[in-house]
């Protein structure tokens, strides 16, 4: 029987659960398929999905309106240094989302920095599930990893099962777009602090 040596890189590669230890962002996938958001820039498109993330963070901490939106203080500055680009660059991305008209942003006053406001999406539906994407799933199905074997790596044989996706199933869009914000999961890192 011959062995084959495969030649593997000098860097250690995710594992199945690894990706769950890393903080991310999510970056919505109708801004490159949507034809009316897709000519943004794509600094503007970056600069929208950190608007989200606070969009997160100042829904958890109650910053809403008398109207019951949610407004987000960020500065330019601010997005400028995150998305390690310059202060113009940042003003430009602001520019370009207000007039697609993604965020609007309300004035302080002298010195307060303006709250913004992210704009609810109406997309077309078909237009919306035109593509194919991976939708959300908190935790992985059993069937996705029966036949991985000890050291967590697929068999060379082994077929994925052909299956309808999520997005497709109208109830299970519908708990997609409800669904609140995961539950806040505490990872202990290697040198034993969280």
């Amino acid at each position: 029987m011959k062995q084959t040596h495969e030649v593997r890189p000098a860097f250690t590669l995710m594992k199945l659960h690894d990706a769950i230890s890393h903080f991310h962002m999510q970056m919505p996938r109708w801004l490159f398929f949507d034809p009316q958001y897709s000519g943004l820039s794509l600094e503007s498109k970056v600069a929208y999905t950190f608007l989200l993330n606070r969009f997160q963070l100042s829904r958890r901490n109650g910053w809403v309106n008398r109207h019951g939106e949610v407004y987000v203080i960020y500065t330019r500055e601010d997005l400028a240094r995150e998305m390690q680009v310059s202060y113009r660059k940042a003003i430009s991305c602001f520019k370009e989302l207000a007039q697609k008209h993604l965020l609007w942003e309300q004035r302080q006053g002298r010195g307060m920095p303006n709250r913004i406001f992210l704009a609810e999406v109406q997309l077309n539906e078909k237009a919306a599930y035109a593509y194919d994407c991976a939708p959300f799933c908190p935790a992985p199905r059993t069937a996705e990893i029966a036949g991985l074997d000890e050291n967590d790596e697929t068999p060379d044989a082994a077929e994925p099962a052909a299956e309808q996706p999520a997005w497709k199933d109208s109830r299970t869009r519908t708990r997609l777009r409800l669904q609140d914000l995961p539950i806040l999961q505490f990872l202990i890192c290697r040198i034993r602090r969280s």
